[in-house]
């Protein structure tokens, strides 16, 4: 019997300790609209804001790529409202269709291109980070989905399209992970440590 009962516990715990490293979080039904407290309050704001590190993202409500990871992006502020979070912060902005005259206006911000330089966009980014701007007028904006990353009030890297912008956030959330985990791990073991000692002291009195 008590052996019944120690391969139980056994399981459970391993049930228990697998299950902390699962922290997805759920954002169905989940818009832009339901985050505004992270939103960038305007692109003068993009080498102003309080915080020494954080990420400024730039999608577009017409890009399909800009969906394809909208979850993403939704997992990533949910976290943030951890008061536990201690990753880069993120910030959201829209920077509209090319069409309107918002996303016209919106892309005027930004340095122009010059394309008669005949440069690729990684010969431009890799240009731009190492002069570290810290104003729109010298800073290029290719398209969206972006990912900007601002370091005191420079721009220290940039990520352009789906892959690379959800690898860079996943990247950053393993230090909380871990410490979610490692919180996790300690009051699982905790418990199962009680629970082992309980069962011992049980056995050796019913055995005496």
């Amino acid at each position: 019997m008590f052996k019944l009962k120690f391969n139980l516990l056994l399981v459970s715990s391993l049930l228990f300790l697998s299950s902390c490293s699962n922290i997805k979080v759920y954002v169905n039904n989940k818009d832009y609209a339901d985050y505004e407290q992270f939103v960038l309050p305007t692109l003068e704001d993009f080498y102003t804001l309080n915080e020494d590190n954080y990420f400024i993202y730039l999608y577009s409500d017409s890009c399909s790529h800009c969906d394809d990871i909208k979850k993403d992006i939704f997992s990533y502020l949910e976290k943030m409202k951890d008061p536990s979070f201690n990753s880069t912060v993120l910030y959201i902005y829209n920077m509209r269709s090319i069409k309107t005259n918002e996303g016209i206006v919106n892309r005027n911000h930004f340095k122009k291109i010059d394309e008669s330089e005949g440069k690729t966009q990684e010969q431009l980014i890799n240009e731009m980070i190492k002069e570290e701007p810290s104003n729109l007028s010298s800073t290029y904006f290719f398209g969206t989905p972006s990912l900007y990353l601002i370091k005191n009030n420079h721009l220290s890297s940039l990520k352009i399209g789906t892959s690379v912008v959800v690898s860079s956030l996943n990247s950053e959330l393993i230090n909380y992970n871990d410490i979610i985990i490692s919180t996790s791990v300690i009051v699982g073991l905790t418990i199962i440590s009680s629970l082992f000692l309980g069962i011992a002291i049980k056995y050796n009195k019913k055995n005496n």
